[in-house]
This record gives C-alpha cells, sequence and structure tokens, in this order.
C-alpha cells in the first residue's frame, strides 16, 4: 500500500482503475462508492490496518452513509464529530468573524458539521416564501432540479 504524495496539477490519480485525487475530504472524492468497494478489500486484509476517513459534509454521499451507519451501530467505525468548537484558539469572537467573511451557511457546513436533519433557513427565489427545512430536504430539492 502507497499513499500518493506530491500529486502534480490537480492531484487526481488513479487508484485501483478508479480516478480518485489527493485531498482530506472524503465527501467530496469522485466515485466514492467504487474507490472504497475496490480499495477495502486490501485495507481489510491486514491484521493491524485501520481506516480513517475525515470530512465536512457534502450531500447524502457515502460519507454520509458511513457516518450515520456507525452512530446508529450499523457498522464497526467509530464515528468521531471535531466541530470549530474543539480548536482551543477558536471562540464566539471567531465564528462571526467567520460568518461575516463567508456565510451562515457555510459556516454551518464547514465548522458545524450540518448534517441531514439539521435544520437550515431558506427562502425561495420565485415566491420569496422563508421557511425552515432540514438540509436533507434542500438537498433533495436541489438535486430533483438539476
Amino acid at each position: 500500500m502507497f499513499d500518493a504524495v506530491n500529486v502534480e496539477n490537480t492531484h487526481n490519480f488513479y487508484a485501483n482503475s478508479i480516478l480518485t485525487h489527493n485531498c482530506d475530504e472524503f465527501s467530496f472524492v469522485q466515485n466514492d462508492v467504487e474507490f472504497f468497494t475496490s480499495t477495502y478489500p486490501v485495507i481489510s486484509s491486514g491484521t493491524k490496518t485501520k481506516i480513517i476517513i475525515t470530512s465536512t459534509p457534502n450531500g447524502m454521499n457515502l460519507f454520509y452513509k458511513l457516518y450515520t451507519d456507525a452512530v446508529n451501530k450499523k457498522n464497526e467505525f467509530v464515528p468521531i464529530k471535531y466541530t470549530w468548537e474543539s480548536h482551543p484558539n477558536r471562540d464566539e469572537n471567531w465564528k462571526r468573524e467567520t460568518i461575516r467573511n463567508t456565510s451562515e451557511l457555510q459556516f454551518r457546513q464547514e465548522h458545524s458539521c450540518c448534517i441531514g436533519d439539521t435544520e437550515v433557513t431558506i427562502r425561495n427565489k420565485k415566491t420569496g416564501i422563508i421557511e425552515n427545512i432540514s438540509i436533507e430536504e434542500l438537498y433533495s430539492l436541489v438535486n430533483n432540479k438539476v
């Protein structure tokens, strides 16, 4: 087993004939199911091998399934969640500044690790109606319109 280091340009490379990329966000791996399916047999063949998957939420994908199944004890993974509050140099002032520099929704996704059942406030651009819905519902709405 090898780690991909110093991958040129777009950080894309082939692993087990699947195009993937060098990143620390499993939710953004293209063909995540195929990649996991093809690499898991090799990883699980070792007696001391471990899988550590890190990511922020990015829709209802394989990372979401593996994490929620771990929380619900439907697989053997151990769910660990670290949010911005875990960092010793981050406080409410840092949070306010970060939201001013990005947005509330971006902060929730990238720093609070909001997932499916987390409620967000949205405004319908056509009707102007403002409502609270879950991120999972929002994800479904967006994907049905594409």
